[in-house]
């Protein structure tokens, strides 16, 4: 759950910080993943697809380690950072974590959303992946040889 989460009090996070969790990611082999942002009492303020965050990477390519990066909008907003707030999706798609898995399941074919955050009173305890939900859901079914 670490390398998937960012913690940030002031909604920036330094650059390289960014970076090596992308790196964790792609070792991760989790193409289809991203980061759950919280605040540092684990109250979930956004998430930030790996998609996105590789995009917004290579913008700041020429940037120092030590570039802060805002990534949630109208905190604390100083002079010296690059606004990848934009990327960050701020109203994902939460279920709490004992919504049962029928209900996972019709989110994801309903919404046509490709994650969904579990949360627990507010709190951000993880994240569910669309494709990796479906290979789950595929290999029970063989378990139980339907």
């Amino acid at each position: 759950m670490k390398e998937i989460t960012i913690h940030t009090s002031d909604g920036t996070i330094e650059l390289q910080i960014l970076r090596e969790r992308l790196a964790l990611l792609r070792r991760r082999g989790l193409s289809d993943a991203g980061l759950m942002i919280v605040s540092p009492e684990g109250w979930l303020r956004g998430y930030l697809t790996q998609t996105e965050l590789e995009y917004a990477l290579k913008n700041l390519a020429g940037f120092s380690g030590g570039t802060k990066c805002r990534i949630i909008p109208g905190m604390n907003e100083y002079e010296e950072e690059e606004d990848i707030s934009m990327f960050v999706n701020r109203t994902p798609i939460m279920l709490g974590r004992d919504t049962p898995i029928e209900v996972v399941a019709e989110v994801f074919g309903k919404v046509g959303c490709r994650y969904i955050c579990i949360v627990e009173e507010g709190k951000g305890v993880g994240v569910v992946i669309k494709k990796r939900f479906l290979m789950f859901m595929e290999d029970m079914a063989k378990q139980h040889g339907h």
